[in-house]
């Protein structure tokens, strides 16, 4: 066989083998294209003999069914908004504990104690506190007021010899921010601030006077009035010049048991088991440019007080109020010595959490009920 025959032959078997393959391959697609259609008939066949039967049992017992659907849509929605109504009676009980309290209370008050009266060293407190207060509880706080109060002096009349003893009178200053919006100047008028900057010299001179309020109840027990002066001297410090104060203003609060004296109903009178005892009103400027520097040994107590809005706290954010409470507690605490915050939101706010616990259990059982109907509608309408 030459080499042309060759390739004829080889040529010829290749072409045999080729066609049975592909004949092969078709037959393999049409069993499988007719048994995909087969089964899928009969799925289709199936499925729309299953809807039939559902369609045929439904309208033989619609009544029935309708009443089910019905039980089962309101199952669904009273399970559905069981949530939202446990959040609103969360937050209903808790604003309740919160409007028992008196709001005095709730406020928070920060004050330290015993420090010597510097305006530098004030000022370093005041942002280290108003930054705490900011960063903690700002979202809270509606209102901001500072008190200070210094430590007692002995009281003296520049007219009058002074009583002997234990009955000896006494006096000490306060500081207000936004007094006048909270009291009714009965007579006189407001004291002016001593001016800043006054020289050793200026200050030591005996006709220095300083301007101040005093109460109407307190004016009386004293005997004193408008242009009358007293003499305050620092009990241990051993200075001769005492500070002599010019009474210029008879005040009264507009109303004592307003929120802005917190609670305190000794500022206008003064200590009432201490005997005579004049509290009297100055500007800010007044301490810090007079009195600490007339006396500087004398200290004062610095308040800060911020007002809060209990309507702000919700059970959402009552814990993290909580926790920024006790943190800014720690903060100042441990920067400012002899320094204390007091408030009582934090411990109502724990009181009900606890309480919270016991008023769930009632809502838990009610959900448990709501879920056993539920199944049971399911298990009768697929046993129909």
């Amino acid at each position: 066989m030459d080499y042309s025959e060759k390739v004829r032959s080889y040529a010829k078997s290749t072409y045999v083998s080729k066609n049975t393959a592909d004949t092969v391959l078709y037959t393999m697609a049409g069993v499988v294209q007719a048994f995909f259609f087969r089964y899928t008939f009969l799925a289709m066949s199936l499925f729309f003999s299953a809807w039939q039967l559902v369609i045929r049992r439904s309208l033989a017992n619609w009544r029935l069914l309708s009443f089910m659907m019905v039980g089962v849509l309101v199952a669904v929605a009273l399970l559905s908004s069981t949530p939202l109504y446990s959040n609103a009676l969360n937050d209903l009980g808790l604003a309740h504990a919160l409007r028992e309290k008196p709001i005095e209370l709730l406020d928070v008050h920060i004050y330290a104690r015993n420090y010597q009266i510097d305006p530098e060293d004030y000022n370093g407190r005041r942002e280290f506190i108003d930054r705490q207060a900011s960063q903690n509880i700002g979202a809270l706080v509606r209102q901001e007021e500072r008190y200070i109060k210094s430590q007692t002096f002995y009281a003296a009349w520049a007219d009058r010899p002074i009583p002997p003893g234990s009955a000896r009178p006494k006096g000490y200053f306060q500081v207000f921010t936004n007094l006048e919006k909270h009291i009714t100047l009965l007579e006189g008028r407001y004291p002016d601030p001593l001016p800043s900057g006054l020289s050793q010299e200026e200050l030591a001179d005996p006709g220095l006077e300083i301007e101040a309020m005093i109460g109407s109840e307190a004016a009386e027990t004293f005997g004193v009035g408008v242009g009358d002066r007293l003499l305050f001297t620092h009990p241990w410090s051993g200075a001769l010049q005492p500070i002599t104060i010019k009474l210029t203003g008879i005040i009264d609060p507009i109303d004592p048991k307003e929120e802005f004296w917190f609670l305190n109903t000794e500022i206008f009178t003064g200590p009432r088991d201490e005997g005579k005892v004049a509290p009297l009103f100055i500007p800010e400027q007044t301490l810090f440019e007079g009195v600490a520097r007339i006396a500087p040994l004398a200290t004062a107590t610095y308040h800060w007080f911020y007002y809060v809005d209990p309507t702000k706290i919700n059970t959402q954010n009552a814990e993290s109020i909580k926790n920024a409470i006790n943190r800014m507690d720690r903060q100042i605490t441990a920067e400012l010595p002899y320094s204390s915050q007091l408030t009582i939101t934090h411990v109502v706010i724990s009181a009900y959490e606890y309480k919270l616990l016991y008023t769930q259990i009632p809502l838990f059982l009610l959900v448990v009920q709501i879920v056993g109907i539920v199944l049971y509608y399911l298990v009768t309408i697929a046993n129909m």
